[in-house]
């Protein structure tokens, strides 16, 4: 038995499965242009067989339903792609508040340092590994797995105050990882003022004399240079938080890691 007919009205659609009473559990939908469009059908001894689509039982109630299992996949990649987009947003707060609050520790505006997106963005994400920032973990995985979990789970398509409650989360969070980065910047730059500093010991010789320090920072032909002091003849450094080099002023540049 096959049955073919137009995609019309809906009321004529109800009519005729009302009408047959066919218990329809899947179809196959062909267009044809914008608007000339057909259903078929085929009943196999009383099953209705299918290549695309979902019908259900018009005789519960409920009218035929037709999908596009296909074109609903991609829309799903799509959007679980475009969720990844809002994770970046979180990891580039934690990293340009990272630098803004490291380097302005140090007296250092980090817009004159001209810091690249991705530098910024890979400090976004290396700051999970400082204990400071360890709190950033949960947020991350907050916001990776809220979102992508909505999607794919139907049953919250129609809970519109659980939507609007874990939007209202999303929100509350970028804050919270402004706080965060901006505490783990602070905290790691005061460590690297003290005795336990992680900053590399670098010599060099100017016009005045040979000179040490910790090494903050090279930029565009600058060396940013904490604790300047004279090495010879050795001497106390300095009360300047910060001295600032061209290269082409230094001679005789060495760098240690872990200088006795």
């Amino acid at each position: 038995m096959r049955l073919e007919w137009s995609l019309l009205a809906q009321a004529d659609r109800d009519a005729i499965f009302d009408s047959k009473r066919i218990n329809i559990s899947s179809c196959h939908v062909k267009g044809i242009g914008d608007r000339s469009r057909f259903m078929r059908c085929e009943l196999n001894q009383g099953a209705w067989t299918t290549r695309d689509g979902a019908c259900r039982d018009p005789g519960s109630g409920a009218r035929a339903s037709i999908s596009d299992s296909g074109m609903a996949e991609k829309n799903v990649l799509a959007n679980v792609t475009g969720f990844f987009g809002l994770y970046g947003l979180y990891v580039f707060v934690a990293g340009h508040t990272f630098f803004d609050y490291y380097y302005g520790t140090y007296g250092v505006d980090p817009r004159w340092l001209d810091l690249g997106f991705a530098e910024v963005m890979v400090r976004g994400f290396t700051v999970l590994f400082l204990w400071r920032g360890i709190i950033l973990w949960l947020i991350y995985i907050f916001v990776i797995i809220t979102p992508i979990s909505f999607e794919l789970t139907s049953r919250f398509d129609r809970k519109a105050m659980l939507q609007a409650s874990i939007i209202a989360m999303l929100l509350c969070l970028v804050p919270v990882t402004y706080w965060v980065a901006a505490n783990a910047g602070e905290g790691l730059a005061l460590e690297n003022k003290g005795d336990k500093t992680s900053l590399p010991y670098v010599t060099f010789s100017t016009k005045t004399g040979k000179f040490g320090g910790r090494l903050l920072l090279f930029r565009a032909g600058m060396v940013f240079v904490h604790g300047v002091a004279s090495t010879f003849p050795p001497g106390q450094p300095d009360t300047i938080n910060l001295h600032a080099y061209r290269t082409d002023e230094m001679t005789d540049i060495e760098i240690t890691e872990n200088p006795k």
